[in-house]
Protein backbone atom coordinates (compact mmCIF):
# COMPACT_ATOMS: atom_id res chain seq x y z
CA UNK A 1 0.00 0.00 0.00
CA UNK A 2 1.16 3.43 -0.79
CA UNK A 3 1.07 5.65 1.59
CA UNK A 4 0.54 9.15 -0.05
CA UNK A 5 1.10 11.47 3.35
CA UNK A 6 4.41 9.70 3.40
CA UNK A 7 5.39 10.97 -0.10
CA UNK A 8 5.12 14.59 0.20
CA UNK A 9 1.48 14.28 -1.57
CA UNK A 10 -0.31 15.51 1.39
CA UNK A 11 1.42 18.28 3.39
CA UNK A 12 -0.26 21.68 5.28
CA UNK A 13 0.22 23.61 1.78
CA UNK A 14 -0.43 21.01 -0.66
CA UNK A 15 -3.23 18.13 -0.75
CA UNK A 16 -3.58 16.71 -4.71
CA UNK A 17 -7.38 15.85 -4.11
CA UNK A 18 -7.12 14.43 -7.48
CA UNK A 19 -4.48 12.15 -6.78
CA UNK A 20 -6.07 11.20 -3.66
CA UNK A 21 -9.53 9.89 -5.11
CA UNK A 22 -7.52 7.64 -7.28
CA UNK A 23 -5.94 6.50 -3.98
CA UNK A 24 -8.26 5.39 -2.33
CA UNK A 25 -10.02 3.81 -4.90
CA UNK A 26 -7.37 1.39 -4.16
CA UNK A 27 -7.75 0.38 -0.85
CA UNK A 28 -9.35 -2.24 1.04
CA UNK A 29 -12.17 -1.14 3.05
CA UNK A 30 -10.21 -2.01 6.61
CA UNK A 31 -8.13 0.44 5.97
CA UNK A 32 -10.34 3.04 4.55
CA UNK A 33 -11.83 2.32 7.89
CA UNK A 34 -8.25 2.91 9.60
CA UNK A 35 -7.60 5.95 7.52
CA UNK A 36 -10.96 7.30 8.95
CA UNK A 37 -9.57 6.42 12.33
CA UNK A 38 -6.40 7.70 12.35
CA UNK A 39 -7.30 11.01 10.99
CA UNK A 40 -10.19 11.55 13.70
CA UNK A 41 -7.31 11.17 16.40
CA UNK A 42 -4.88 13.02 14.81
CA UNK A 43 -7.70 15.78 14.96
CA UNK A 44 -8.45 15.55 18.57
CA UNK A 45 -5.10 15.15 19.87
CA UNK A 46 -4.33 18.50 17.93
CA UNK A 47 -8.01 20.58 17.02
CA UNK A 48 -5.71 23.56 16.00
CA UNK A 49 -3.62 21.52 14.19
CA UNK A 50 -1.96 23.23 10.78
CA UNK A 51 -2.71 19.64 8.78
CA UNK A 52 -6.54 19.78 10.07
CA UNK A 53 -8.10 20.25 7.27
CA UNK A 54 -6.40 17.80 5.24
CA UNK A 55 -7.47 15.33 7.56
CA UNK A 56 -10.78 16.15 7.30
CA UNK A 57 -10.17 16.42 3.46
CA UNK A 58 -8.91 12.46 3.83
CA UNK A 59 -11.71 11.47 6.10
CA UNK A 60 -14.44 13.05 3.55
CA UNK A 61 -12.49 10.96 0.60
CA UNK A 62 -12.72 7.52 2.63
CA UNK A 63 -16.07 8.14 3.71
CA UNK A 64 -17.25 8.73 -0.19
CA UNK A 65 -15.39 5.71 -1.43
CA UNK A 66 -16.87 3.48 1.08
CA UNK A 67 -20.57 4.69 1.17
CA UNK A 68 -19.57 4.06 -2.96
CA UNK A 69 -19.03 0.64 -2.16
CA UNK A 70 -21.53 0.13 0.23
CA UNK A 71 -24.16 1.42 -2.93
CA UNK A 72 -22.36 -0.72 -5.00
CA UNK A 73 -21.49 2.15 -8.05
CA UNK A 74 -17.89 -0.12 -7.52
Amino acid sequence: MTDLRNENHITPDYFDHAEYEEFVKHQEIGTLYFIIKDCKQAISANPNGRNNGNYADEILYCSAEIAKRQLGER
